[in-house]
């Protein structure tokens, strides 16, 4: 099944997400993140995982996800550029569309 959810934190080592329901601990998931903006989105980016810990907040669950560590090359370097992008900041990103 899928879930929503909103990326709080991401690494390389995992990411802190808010969804709106619970994920068992141990969970194994495979979560697709995308950039979403007003005027583009990114193609989605599957990044398997195990779920480390789940907590209500505020209307929803917030939830520690580590990135499975045998990914594949390819993943990896899609990982790196998305980080890379985030970091530079998304408003640097306006003049590639």
């Amino acid at each position: 099944s899928s879930l929503p959810g909103r990326t709080i934190d991401l690494s390389f080592a995992g990411a802190c997400l808010v969804v709106d329901a619970p994920v068992k601990p141990s969970a194994m998931v495979v979560v697709s993140l995308k950039i979403v903006l007003e005027w583009a989105q990114s193609e989605a980016l599957a990044l398997p995982g195990k779920v480390v810990w789940c907590t209500p907040t505020g209307g929803g669950y917030q939830l520690g996800l580590a990135f499975a560590r045998d990914m594949s090359s390819v993943t990896m370097a899609r990982l790196e550029v998305l980080l890379q992008a985030l970091s530079d900041g998304i408003e640097s990103m306006r003049g590639a569309r």
